[in-house]
């Protein structure tokens, strides 16, 4: 029997009128931004300030990312610890962005030399970042956000040549011309949409660890995808109708334990299910929010008001004294 891969039929979505699969679709920051090119290029960054030029340690900075005092919805988004040993961040999407949003206050004063050129490179970065997640954006902010991104890859490129870009890096090129197409990305993104599927999970995890407290975390998580993948339970409260043979994966003696604590429905479930987000700085309770206050409707995102010509551009405060 032949294998066919690729392309195969046409897709029954030309047809319609005013959507294209190529061009219809906005992009996810979440994805392509938060948990690709800040993922790994935040992680090049650190190192470089670490492993080279020894401004400071992995100690130094997950004691401060653990002990500095988080407000509003980064209490919820608090960025993860960071991998001496790993190539990228390895957070979630918004724990990534909070991060990157605060690396300046959280190690500022660590940076011996501000002229420095990957000191330079990430204020670079973040420019970009709060530029594309901007709620409101003109047409000379877009101008100036096409330089930037230009201005960042050649950057990339020029002071780690070793280390090969992605296809992610390539998709901020098209940024600017999406956001003339469907508005601020960041309306656009699907975290929000992935925000039941998170709380979902993350419930049938603390179901697993209010009952199993000594198996590892990496078990929890492996447990939970089986459930919702291969026994379909899509919620704690299906969990009652788990089987002995549902479980096969665990001892005897701890099959029976969940199964007897799952019929009692006194299952811990987890207040976390916030979920990680609330959903970001522009969102309240996972639901984005325009400047005029209203929740959803349609409205103009990229106003014409500002000249193309008068393009403005100021570095970052990195300290208020």
């Amino acid at each position: 029997m032949r294998i066919v891969q690729g392309i195969k039929f046409d897709s029954i979505f030309k047809e319609l009128e005013y959507f294209h699969v190529c061009s219809g679709l906005p992009p996810c920051l979440g994805h392509d931004l938060f948990e690709g090119v800040l993922n790994y290029d935040v992680a090049l960054i650190l190192a470089y300030f670490i492993k080279q030029k020894k401004w400071l340690t992995y100690t130094d900075l997950n004691r401060r990312i653990m002990q500095f005092k988080y407000l509003g919805s980064d209490r919820n988004n608090q960025p993860s610890k960071v991998n001496p040993n790993g190539e990228n961040l390895g957070g979630q999407a918004v724990e990534n962005w909070c991060l990157v949003r605060l690396l300046p206050v959280l190690i500022g004063d660590k940076i011996s030399d501000p002229n420095d050129a990957v000191w330079l490179f990430f204020l670079q970065l973040h420019d970009m970042v709060e530029l594309l997640c901007t709620p409101s954006i003109d047409e000379a902010e877009i101008a100036n956000l096409s330089f930037l991104i230009e201005e960042y890859l050649e950057s990339r490129h020029r002071l780690f040549p070793e280390r090969r870009m992605r296809p992610k890096h390539h998709f901020l090129n098209h940024y600017p011309m999406l956001i003339l197409q469907f508005g601020t990305l960041i309306r656009t993104w699907t975290m929000r949409f992935e925000r039941t599927v998170l709380k979902m999970i993350e419930d049938i995890k603390s179901a697993i660890r209010g009952i199993l407290s000594n198996i590892s975390e990496d078990e929890v998580s492996s447990i939970a995808a089986h459930l919702r993948d291969e026994v379909g339970v899509e919620g704690p409260d299906d969990l009652v109708f788990v089987e002995s043979n549902d479980l096969s994966m665990l001892k005897s003696i701890q099959i029976r334990k969940l199964i007897h604590g799952w019929k009692k429905k006194d299952l811990p479930i987890s207040s976390l299910s916030e979920v990680r987000e609330e959903m970001s700085p522009f969102s309240e309770a996972g639901c984005l929010r325009f400047l005029d206050g209203s929740a959803s409707g349609s409205k103009p995102l990229v106003s014409k008001k500002a000249d193309h010509t008068n393009i403005l551009y100021s570095k970052l405060a990195l300290m208020e004294s």
